[in-house]
């Protein structure tokens, strides 16, 4: 393969003829036909269903044994080609093929004077000379220190001793500079060009990740992409992974940001898997001015000072931020209900029991009217300092007992088969085999989960309590997979903005997607996996305490409610039908 070959063939792109050239081929002192054509994933694809084809490194051609029958096996593949043959234009060997076997024919080789008016002509070309073939620019000049050092400055670019050429990456970016620097190519060969450079760009990519439980390290991936790797060369503390063929950098900033700079200047492909700053979520923060703010945004002036003392209390005796929301705005709903003329602190039992019975006439819920009850008393208890007796004055209604819905085993087998996302299904196993809530799951950290105690650590669950889960055998091998693939850093599950953990929202959708994508039933909530979680544990014969201390309640009678929906003990009764020994008719 030489320089004319290269010429000949760009020659060929020019002219839009795109076709496979065939030529004699001298490999490893055997004769063979050469399949020469431009990079085309189309015809390589045909070309592995050929028989004895095979892939020459040192001639950057595809051949085939010099045989009748292997040609005949090519011609089979359908592919356009067009027979030449450089050493003897006017005896077409190949064509003998076609009738006879070629193994027996001696090839005339080319005469010194051939070959010595190719030189010539080399030698005569106009310098420079620039060649495109197989995604590469081959270029020959004469030697001047601008323009070598002009060449050392594109991308890929190499000096091929092989070929006598620099050789660097055929891409659009290189062509443009070529282009400006030389202005070799007229205007329509500069467009055929281009679209062709477009179609061999090479997909250079910079791919940053987190290292799974490793803060002070970052991983990076390089494709193509020289000028970021001669940046990473550069910086003390790094490792390379010859297996894996990745980087290993110091977790900086300042270092990430100069890898961003050099992708944006080349035009590499960025991709950065890594959280910065971490937005935690209200009911997390410590900031008791930010929840104030919160929840007294949009309150009259009038009752601003007596909400914002109400609201005062919940952040000096640290309650919970979901309790503060709820109690204040019931308060606020309270005092707004109250006759101009009235005064909360002076207000009579017979003004409050008339709020109440309002409320129980509308079309609020049991749990809402106890809910505006418990914020009224609070009010009562700690701002204005009513004793207990007082407060028990105040009737709360009565609630009736409601169970909890539950899914049976194989219903939880068909929500999990109809979830192919691996981390869809890493959440809801994490409802189901662990008994977490769903803000309990969303709100995990990678930190929080421990494979060596096959453990996962709740922290600030509801009553702001912490606790320790097992971890389902299940569950570790399917979140080791998911971590490995999405390299989480800070939050378990990170949502759709940066330094944001999953929204509950699209928990919940997943949920809904899986029930409907598996038939069941849809009145189902996320939750009903938790029920179902400490009915099956129950059921399996698991004690009563263990599964309160799972679940993390506070009192076992709310443990106990599981025990009117498990079947091990209804069906341990016997109803006084079957004991009539009735007729089955």
């Amino acid at each position: 393969m030489n320089v004319s070959y290269y010429c000949q063939t760009i020659f060929l792109q020019l002219q839009g003829q795109f076709m496979i050239i065939i030529k004699p081929l001298f490999h490893r002192e055997k004769k063979w036909i050469g399949l020469f054509f431009d990079y085309d994933i189309d015809i390589i694809n045909q070309l592995l269903n050929v028989p004895y084809r095979k892939f020459s490194k040192t001639h950057r051609c595809w051949y085939i044994p010099y045989t009748k029958e292997a040609f005949h096996l090519f011609k089979k593949s359908g592919l356009a080609f067009k027979i030449e043959s450089p050493l003897n234009k006017e005896n077409n060997i190949l064509d003998n093929a076609e009738t006879k076997d070629v193994t027996h024919l001696k090839v005339k080789k080319a005469s010194v004077e051939a070959t010595e008016t190719k030189k010539e002509d080399i030698t005569k070309s106009k310098y420079p000379s620039i060649v495109w073939q197989g995604g590469h620019f081959f270029i020959k000049v004469k030697y001047e220190e601008k323009t070598i050092n002009f060449l050392r400055s594109l991308y890929g670019s190499y000096y091929s001793s092989k070929y006598s050429n620099w050789v660097c990456k055929g891409n659009a970016i290189n062509l443009k500079l070529l282009q400006s620097h030389f202005n070799y190519w007229t205007l329509e060969k500069y467009d055929v060009l281009q679209s062709i450079c477009k179609k061999y760009h090479p997909k250079s990519k910079v791919v940053i990740k987190a290292i799974i439980q490793n803060y002070s390290q970052l991983e990076i991936s390089i494709k193509h992409a020289t000028k970021v790797i001669d940046f990473i060369k550069s910086m003390p503390e790094i490792k390379f992974d010859n297996v894996r063929k990745i980087w290993t950098i110091p977790r900086d900033q300042k270092i990430v940001e100069s890898i961003k700079k050099t992708c944006d200047r080349y035009n590499y492909k960025y991709v950065e898997n890594v959280t910065w700053k971490v937005k935690q979520p209200m009911f997390k923060s410590k900031n008791g001015k930010d929840k104030l703010k919160y929840v007294l945004k949009d309150v009259p002036s009038k009752n601003f000072n007596l909400i914002k003392k109400y609201a005062e209390v919940f952040v000096r005796e640290n309650y919970s931020f979901n309790t503060m929301k709820l109690y204040v705005f019931a308060f606020r709903a309270y005092i707004n209900w109250l006759p101009p003329h009235a005064n909360a602190s002076d207000c009579s039992f017979d003004l409050i029991q008339t709020y109440l019975n309002e409320l129980s006439q509308s079309k609020c819920s049991v749990q809402e009217v106890n809910r505006r009850l418990s914020a009224i008393k609070f009010y009562y208890k700690k701002i204005e300092g009513w004793s207990e007796v007082r407060l028990t004055q105040i009737v709360r209604p009565r609630r009736g007992l409601r169970l909890p819905q539950i899914l049976s085993m194989e219903e939880v087998k068909i929500l999990f088969s109809s979830v192919v996302n691996d981390k869809h299904l890493c959440l809801l196993y994490m409802a189901y085999g662990c008994g977490l809530r769903s803000g309990e799951i969303i709100h995990l950290k990678v930190m929080d989960v421990n494979f060596d105690r096959e453990q996962i650590f709740v922290r600030g669950g509801k009553g702001n309590k912490d606790r320790c889960v097992m971890m389902p055998k299940v569950l570790q091998t399917l979140l080791l997979t998911y971590m490995d693939n999405y390299r989480p850093d800070y939050w378990l599950f990170k949502g759709a903005k940066s330094g944001q953990p999953y929204s509950s929202s699209s928990l919940r959708a997943v949920f809904k997607r899986a029930l409907k994508k598996g038939g069941l039933p849809l009145h189902h909530k996320l939750h009903n996996l938790r029920h179902s979680f400490a009915t099956h544990l129950m059921e399996s014969g698991t004690q009563q305490r263990l599964i309160q201390k799972l679940l993390g309640h506070n009192s076992s009678k709310t443990t106990e409610i599981y025990t009117h929906v498990s079947q091990e003990n209804i069906n341990k009764i016997k109803s006084p039908l079957d004991m009539l020994n009735l007729d089955k008719k």
